[in-house]
């Protein structure tokens, strides 16, 4: 994520600043699985914030107490209940709580088996 001449101008202007690297990174990481949950679920954001495919805003959203696309097992479980599938749709496919995750980030998705 950086570079060495980076590292040394960095270093020159704040010595200890190596030691919050690994955080800082961990949070950016954090911002990016978050993001590209929420633009694999079909959400849009412009500078109000966040948009569901309903056009719901994120504020409304969280306010409803409904899980957002990060929380995996919550929202897939979510979406599974709000599409009301049941024993008759058996055999129907299901919806794809991320419909516009490309195959590299479709496993993120992918819940464990159970057992």
């Amino acid at each position: 994520m950086s570079n060495p001449s980076f590292d040394l101008a960095q270093c020159a202007i704040h010595p200890n600043w190596y030691d919050h690297l690994p955080a800082a990174e961990a949070a950016m990481a954090d911002a990016d699985r978050c993001t590209w949950a929420r633009i694999d679920a079909g959400w849009e954001g412009d500078e109000g914030g966040w948009y569901a495919p309903d056009g719901t805003h994120e504020s409304d959203w969280a306010a409803e107490g409904y899980p957002f696309p990060e929380d995996v097992a919550e929202y897939r479980a979510w979406h599974s209940a709000f599409h009301h599938y049941d024993a008759q749709d058996a055999g129907a496919p299901q919806p794809d709580p991320y419909p516009e995750a490309p195959a590299h980030r479709r496993a993120r998705y992918a819940l464990p088996c159970p057992g």
